[in-house]
This record gives C-alpha cells, sequence and structure tokens, in this order.
C-alpha cells in the first residue's frame, strides 16, 4: 500500500498533492542543440505540479551547462550560475516554461533532450 511518509510528496512530482494531480494524456519530446554560443530552450508550457526534465545527450562529448540566462551559462568566471551536465546526467525543473531555461555546450554538438507530461 502507498504510505506517504515512504514517498514524501517534496521529491516526487507523480505523488498525490492537495486536490490530486492528475496524470497527464501526452508528452513533448525534444532534441536541442547547445550550442557554445548559448540559447535558450524552446517555447514549451510546462502544467503546473509538473517538471521540465533535461538530460545531457548520452552520446556528448563534452558537458553542457544549464543557467537562467544564456549569459550566465556561457560565463565560465562565475561557475555558481549555472549547472554543469555531464554526458547522461538530468536535471528537473519546476518551472513555468521550458525557455526560461539557458543552455550552452562546453564544445561544439552537444545536445540536451527535454522531455515535458502535457
Amino acid at each position: 500500500p502507498y504510505r506517504e511518509s515512504e514517498y514524501p510528496r517534496c521529491c516526487n512530482n507523480l505523488s498525490i498533492a492537495a486536490g490530486g494531480t492528475l496524470n497527464r494524456s501526452s508528452f513533448t519530446t525534444q532534441i536541442v542543440n547547445a550550442p557554445v554560443a548559448g540559447a535558450l530552450l524552446p517555447n514549451i508550457s510546462v502544467p503546473d505540479g509538473f517538471a521540465l526534465v533535461v538530460r545531457a545527450n548520452v552520446l556528448n562529448t563534452g558537458q553542457v551547462y544549464i543557467a537562467t540566462s544564456v549569459a550566465n551559462a556561457t560565463n565560465a568566471a562565475v561557475p555558481g550560475n549555472r549547472n554543469i551536465l555531464n554526458a547522461g546526467d538530468t536535471i528537473r525543473l519546476f518551472i513555468t516554461n521550458a525557455n526560461l531555461v539557458a543552455v550552452s555546450g562546453s564544445a561544439a554538438s552537444q545536445n540536451v533532450d527535454i522531455l515535458v507530461e502535457q
């Protein structure tokens, strides 16, 4: 049986929230290039209570930097302003739109895979 104490709400976006979290009927996936010069992710709405999942593509040979702006994603002088993902690393972001996230690759041809439940 389900015991909330074993699966706290804070750590699982599929757990039951006040009023219940409904299952989604579909999801969107996309492979997005993370250019060295940086770029924002595409305009994809994220429903309330759900997360944007960003994964550094498993075929990447370098790192991908994730930040709140292109300037932060590309600024190696202030490493605390960005998160570093190696190939296969994943981060979940509870935000309203994918375009709030900037990505930059440490080398050419780095990609991120994104997934959003719709």
